[in-house]
């Protein structure tokens, strides 16, 4: 059963997140699984001129 709960919850935590992000909230991939460590202020987005 564990596994099931697991899945269910990874889920909501990801539309919670997915949400965020669409509402403009400053949070990435680390934020979101915390496994990936990236420099302060790095971005996969391209920066707009």
């Amino acid at each position: 059963m564990a596994p099931i709960r697991w899945s269910h919850g990874h889920f909501h935590f990801s539309m919670v997140y997915t949400i965020a992000r669409s509402h403009g909230a400053a949070i990435g991939k680390q934020d979101f699984d915390g496994y990936h460590l990236y420099a302060p202020g790095f971005s996969f987005e391209k920066p707009t001129t």
